[in-house]
């Protein structure tokens, strides 16, 4: 990474640091973040209550970074799974795509999206509450069909 990429991405964030919008939260960021009282932040100025404000921000950092990183990473082995399948995904997308254009054309027309299917009133007044209720529900609307 380049020295002037760098320089642009701190002052980027520098800036968003001290736009207006974000100045009025950090008070309650602080409080939230330390549980202590944003009172107490602007009187106390003794040195618990900033090794408290430091290491639960700190924490609360770490905690935030993990996440994202575990979103990046995640991120990145769905990409190589799409990267390695890139073939066979473009090619059932195309046929995916053809067969849209054909029913768009009326070429022809599926039965199952042709069809609509409400639950009857006497079906959403049932409780079903159990998994077997349910699966009889599903069963029950499968023969419906």
């Amino acid at each position: 990474m380049s020295t002037v990429n760098v320089g642009i991405a701190f002052a980027a964030g520098f800036a968003s640091f001290i736009s207006p919008c974000s100045l009025p939260l950090y008070p309650a960021y602080l409080s939230y973040i330390t549980g202590i009282s944003v009172n107490k932040l602007k009187v106390g100025t003794n040195r618990a209550i900033r090794t408290k404000t430091l290491s639960h921000t700190l924490f609360f950092i770490l905690g935030f970074s993990a996440v994202f990183f575990a979103l990046g990473y995640g991120s990145n082995v769905f990409v190589n799974v799409f990267r390695d399948n890139q073939d066979a995904i473009r090619q059932v997308s195309a046929i995916v795509i053809i067969l849209m254009g054909l029913v768009l054309a009326g070429v022809f027309r599926p039965s199952l999206s042709a069809t609509d299917r409400k639950p009857t009133a006497v079906m959403m007044s049932l409780n079903y509450s159990s998994p077997r209720e349910l699966n009889l529900l599903v069963i029950k609307l499968y023969h419906l069909v």
